[in-house]
């Protein structure tokens, strides 16, 4: 049995829905896409095919196509487990868990990526551990095995952005000067 077009519009339509409502958005679905919109409260779509999919400009209930497929848009967004709404794998401090800021994916402990900006919860703790981890420290140019102790020229706070001094020479000290970002986690 072939597909008709109507068959393969619904299909795509619902399979668009799918993905939006997953996304956490709310949807308006037209004849010529699906567009977010603010959250409406429920109300429903608005589409400019009729049922046999036509396209004569007959509205209908977009809620009735939901649900003729089966699909539950609310059962759908209500299904993010409630303490791991970031989904990260780490369950939220008022669960018992170890995620400090279950609003934010990269936020978890054990994060190891350098972030030059604030998490969802307005901090530079990425990983979890009580403080911010600034990534450089204050220059400290020596001779070791060859020069050592880049860094910036003063203590610079998460996410500024500073004078910073790179070391380099093998018997001597030489110092090169740019503007850097301090990345923390």
């Amino acid at each position: 049995m072939g597909s008709t077009p109507s068959m393969v519009g619904s299909a795509l339509a619902l399979a668009l829905a799918t993905v939006a409502v997953a996304a956490g958005c709310s949807l308006n679905v037209t004849g010529t896409g699906v567009y977010p919109s603010p959250d409406d409260g429920g109300a429903s779509g608005i589409s400019d095919a009729t049922a046999d999919g036509r396209g004569d400009g007959a509205a209908r209930d977009a809620s009735a196509a939901e649900d003729a497929s089966g699909f539950d848009a609310a059962a759908a967004a209500d299904s993010a487990p409630p303490c791991d709404i970031d989904r990260d794998g780490h369950e939220a401090l008022s669960c018992g868990g170890d995620d400090c800021c279950d609003h934010d994916a990269r936020v978890h402990p054990g994060a190891t990526d350098w972030q030059s900006g604030l998490n969802a919860c307005a901090s530079f703790d990425y990983d979890c551990n009580g403080k911010e981890d600034k990534q450089l420290g204050v220059k400290n140019c020596q001779v070791t095995i060859g020069c050592q102790g880049s860094g910036f020229d003063q203590d610079t706070a998460c996410g500024a952005q500073a004078a910073h001094t790179w070391c380099y020479g093998l018997v001597t000290c030489n110092e090169l000067h740019d503007q850097q970002t301090q990345l923390c986690r």
